[in-house]
């Protein structure tokens, strides 16, 4: 897109929910966050919610992703991912997973991780720090 962090006047680093309640606030013109942090806005704070405009989306990002190296034994892999896989089946695992705010996990693989690798090629093609 050809635009760099010098083409700014001013840029600064902070969470996702002070960037957001900073654009709210008038404090900044714009600022990055995450879908799931706009969700949990619109119960802590609906009214500075109000204030913001989405201006543009990635493609989604995988949240969260639990890995293991590579050279973990088989059986560990596989007591890991049974465990993973399995739980949340009972009342008191469900209802663990409801106060988080989670839903069962998923299996999932490597591929997850392409959209992450790709942010951080364009970060470093792009040289930002």
């Amino acid at each position: 897109n050809n635009i760099s962090a010098s083409d700014f006047k001013r840029t600064v680093n902070a969470g996702h929910e002070t960037n957001a309640l900073a654009v709210a606030n008038k404090q900044v013109d714009v600022a990055t966050n995450n879908t799931e942090n706009l969700d949990k806005l619109k119960t802590s704070a609906p009214e500075k919610l109000k204030e913001l405009k989405v201006i543009w989306k990635s493609p989604l990002i995988p949240g969260d992703p639990i890995v293991w190296r590579k050279n973990l034994s088989e059986t560990t892999k596989d007591k890991i991912y049974d465990f993973f896989m399995n739980y949340g089946k009972t009342p008191e695992e469900k209802a663990v997973l409801e106060r988080l705010g989670w839903a069962p996990f998923r299996a999932s693989s490597d591929l997850q991780l392409v959209p992450i690798r790709q942010l951080a090629l364009f970060k470093e093609m792009q040289g930002v720090k």
